[in-house]
């Protein structure tokens, strides 16, 4: 998904959104033993309408939330929180799901709803909504800024919006309590963290340092493959071997997108930032080769927004030092 947000990347993210507005319904629950068939009590099955595709089994406290509801809220979250009264023009840039349609992650924008960092340089603020029907997502709602000219987004800064609910709690929903008032703050502080990062140089050979320590890449030696107790020596030299290729493969990654950035920006924290952001926003490789050496592939959505505001008040001591900084374990 290159070259910005677009008439065809609108499209293209609706033709997407469409294919999660499917129905679907709870059925019972049947056991089948030697004696005959028995219901299941206390649990029930999520399932695709005119399918026997099972989402998930759950317990009678769980409500569905459908793709449509959470989205319907997202768009009165992002209505309320910007001001905005053509809900209409609240439209998808980013949709993405499994093949199997499980859970989705969707982010919204209204193209007239921007802001300018340095000229040429527009940023528009974002809801990104996650829901899910295999109960791998809590319904969950946060607000981001994304680079207009190519689609880099950042979710950060949870006391603004941040709605996590799994869907035994959805009663505890009240968009009435969330903070609609801290946008204009927000916007301030995110030029002003932008400004400071494109003011700090950064040399090229520290670029993929950056990127391992914002993502806490996991890197097994040999030895530390041998401990584990699925393999044995051949084995874990095997993997040791894997991973260099794939620590390879994702460092040519970073060196394409830091040539990239360091042309189009400089050779500051700023490109870095767009670096990062580029690997989890639209390097659909990047983000594979990433989730080889951190699993945990929701906290490497956040982690590019946690380092955005770490780093641009490390950045403000005048006895901060790069080099220590990514020596530092914390």
């Amino acid at each position: 998904m290159k070259g910005g947000i677009t008439k065809e990347v609108f499209e293209e993210a609706e033709k997407q959104l469409q294919k999660l507005f499917f129905d679907v319904e709870f059925r019972k629950l049947m056991v089948c033993d030697s004696e005959g068939i028995f219901p299941v009590k206390n649990f029930k099955a999520l399932v695709r309408k005119g399918t026997d595709k099972v989402f998930s089994v759950v317990s009678p406290e769980y409500t569905l939330i459908t793709n449509n509801y959470a989205i319907k809220i997202g768009r009165e979250i992002f209505s309320k929180l910007f001001n905005v009264n053509d809900v209409e023009k609240i439209r998808p840039y980013f949709v993405r799901y499994p093949e199997t349609y499980s859970y989705c992650q969707i982010k919204l924008v209204h193209e007239d709803v921007n802001f300018n960092v340095f000229e040429q340089d527009t940023w528009l603020p974002f809801i990104y909504i996650a829901n899910s029907y295999n109960k791998q997502f809590a319904l969950n709602y946060e607000v981001g800024f994304v680079r207009s000219l190519c689609l880099n987004g950042v979710v950060f800064d949870k006391e603004i919006i941040s709605i996590r609910l799994p869907h035994n709690q959805i009663n505890k929903l009240n968009l009435e309590n969330l903070r609609f008032d801290m946008y204009d703050q927000l916007k301030s502080n995110f030029i002003n963290n932008i400004r400071k990062l494109r003011d700090f140089k950064v040399e090229n050979k520290f670029v993929m340092p950056l990127v391992c320590k914002i993502f806490s890449l996991n890197f097994k030696s040999v030895n530390e493959h041998k401990n584990d107790d699925s393999f044995n020596s051949t084995s874990a030299e095997i993997k040791a071997n894997n991973d260099e290729v794939k620590l390879n493969e994702l460092k040519y990654v970073v060196n394409n997108l830091t040539n990239k950035y360091f042309r189009e920006i400089g050779d500051n924290a700023y490109a870095v930032f767009n670096i990062v952001t580029d690997l989890v926003s639209n390097e659909q490789e990047g983000f594979r080769l990433l989730k080889k050496f951190n699993s945990i592939s929701n906290s490497l959505l956040s982690q590019p927004g946690k380092w955005f505001e770490e780093f641009s008040e490390k950045i403000s001591s005048p006895t901060f030092r790069l080099e220590d900084y990514l020596k530092n374990d914390n």
